[in-house]
């Protein structure tokens, strides 16, 4: 019976050593899993920070944008206000063109007439005399005197 008692007690050793040897696996096992698992907590946590991160900054950016597009339709419309105020200015340099031709052409014409009177003036005042400095006698073209002028002192 010691035979049965030993090969009992070694089988129970054996079975021990194994139980051992598979705990201590398991327990390796269970601390790979754990620095694992703290690992993908880790990674987990970081990826949640970059999403809040990324989140945040679409918002931003969403805003960035709505104020983008609110300044660009204002640019628009004051660039559109802007062409209307050089076409009216354009238009009203066309009619100030206009009028200033028109007075130029107007001053050239009666700068004409002006120096064509001021001529027939001259030949009219040519053609008289003035006597003891207070008279004037207008001759026809004949040289007869036509009519007598007093002139005031």
């Amino acid at each position: 019976m010691s035979n049965v008692h030993t090969t009992h007690e070694r089988k129970d050793r054996l079975y021990k050593q194994e139980l051992k040897e598979k705990l201590h696996s398991a327990l390796i096992s269970k601390a790979e899993i754990n620095d694992l698992c703290e690992k993908l907590q880790a990674r987990e946590l970081e990826r949640e920070r970059q999403s809040s991160h990324v989140k945040s900054q679409i918002k931003e950016l969403c805003e960035a944008n709505k104020w983008l597009r609110s300044f660009a339709k204002k640019s628009k419309n004051e660039i559109d206000s802007l062409r209307t105020r050089i076409n009216e200015l354009e238009t009203e340099l066309r009619e100030a063109d206009s009028s200033f031709t028109y007075i130029n052409d107007t001053l050239n014409g009666e700068a004409k007439k002006s120096k064509q009177f001021l001529l027939e003036f001259q030949s009219f005042f040519d053609s008289n005399k003035v006597i003891d400095g207070q008279e004037v006698r207008h001759k026809t073209s004949g040289g007869q005197v036509d009519q007598k002028i007093m002139i005031p002192p």
